[in-house]
């Protein structure tokens, strides 16, 4: 009997889940005005090629009658509209990029018209703030409908993230060039609906039109599984620069969530928000999180991931205080390095490899000194 339980323990982390049970998700968005930048794009250089040919009708006209009036004259008119109408240009050129340096310089985050920029973070963190966000984020979705609505769902998520960071344990930051409207859009929606591929009943998908709930089988949770995590993932689309992160920490996200949140509102596009578990009831592991967020770094210093345990074999969550299985303690042991820890070892090793360890490595090193 204790053989079949360790069998079952251990097939159950041995072939995981490729989804999570349970999700939600809500989307926003305004996609109908980029339209219009391109439109007015292409009515610019209209306006230019007009100007143009009027100057050079002018030109042709005028000058080409005043030098049949003006002795000696004609040879030279068409060269002095040619550089009129070249400085006629250049001016417009110069007048043009002294307003937008003028407006960029006021404004370094405004991008060229047209374009969007797109960037997705995902935070799995657990205790008491997975309850209070699975609660909480149900009611942001049945707010939609606007572009204030909009831009008020994004602040609310992201001030309930960042309350909560001391609950971070993993997370993902994806960053993405300003592009195109139709680009943007699409790599938005490839984003978040890999995102919703993640679990298999969907409890609740809220639009700017209505919020639509789903019943699915009730989770049972299980001993293995812990307390359980929830990963939270946020898609936006601005006409805004959003800062480009390099590597994932802490403070990254807590900055890219900041500016994510300072966004104006005319230039918030689009908004797509999931989050699974959704259901209290169904928990996920760091153990099975690894495997179905493959993607998601460790943002903390302690037990995460799967361990073996020394007196059955059976595969756990790291987070676990002892064995699921035969109930064993689980040994004291140095936590998983992560970005912290490896960071810290990198400035350690700043210090130089004869750098004194101990009160012996000093006196010898005081010896050798004198």
């Amino acid at each position: 009997m204790r053989l079949l339980l360790a069998l079952s323990f251990t097939l159950s982390f041995a072939l995981p889940a490729s989804a999570q049970s349970t999700g939600s998700s809500f989307g926003s968005s305004d996609w109908g005005s980029t339209s219009s930048g391109g439109d007015f794009s292409s009515g610019g250089g209209d306006f230019s090629a007009g100007s143009a040919g009027s100057a050079a009708d002018f030109s042709s006209g005028s000058f080409g009658d005043s030098s049949g009036g003006s002795s000696g004259g004609g040879p030279l008119s068409p060269i002095v509209g040619s550089l009129l109408l070249a400085g006629f240009l250049i001016g417009l050129g110069w007048a043009w990029w002294s307003a937008e340096r003028e407006i960029r310089e006021a404004d370094p985050n405004r991008i060229d018209p047209g374009l969007i920029d797109v960037a997705l973070v995902s935070i799995a963190l657990g205790g008491p703030a997975r309850e209070q966000l699975q609660r909480r984020l149900p009611r942001v979705a049945r707010g939609l409908g606007s572009a204030r609505a909009r831009h008020d769902a994004l602040r609310d998520v992201v001030q309930a993230l960042r309350e909560a960071k001391d609950a971070w344990v993993y997370g993902r930051i994806v960053d993405h060039l300003p592009r195109a409207a139709g680009h943007a859009r699409r790599d938005l929606e490839r984003h978040a609906a890999e995102l919703r591929a993640r679990y298999r009943h969907e409890l609740l998908r809220g639009t700017d039109a209505r919020a639509t709930e789903r019943s699915a089988p009730e989770p049972t949770p299980r001993a293995e599984e812990g307390d359980g995590l929830v990963v939270v993932s946020l898609v936006v689309a601005a006409r805004d620069t959003i800062e480009d992160a390099r590597s994932v920490t802490l403070e990254r996200i807590d900055r890219l969530l900041q500016r994510l949140a300072d966004i104006p509102i005319d230039r918030l596009v689009a908004l797509e928000v999931t989050w699974s578990p959704a259901s209290d009831r169904d928990r996920l592991s760091s153990a099975e999180l690894e495997v179905v967020y493959p993607e998601m770094v460790r943002l903390v210093d302690r037990p995460l991931g799967r361990v073996t345990c020394a007196s059955c074999g059976v595969v756990s969550a790291a987070e676990l205080a002892s064995c699921p299985s035969c109930g064993a303690p689980r040994p004291t042991a140095p936590p998983t390095p992560g970005p912290a820890a490896e960071a810290a070892r990198e400035d350690a090793s700043k210090a130089g490899d004869d750098a004194p360890k101990s009160l012996r490595e000093i006196m010898r090193a005081k010896r050798g000194s004198s």
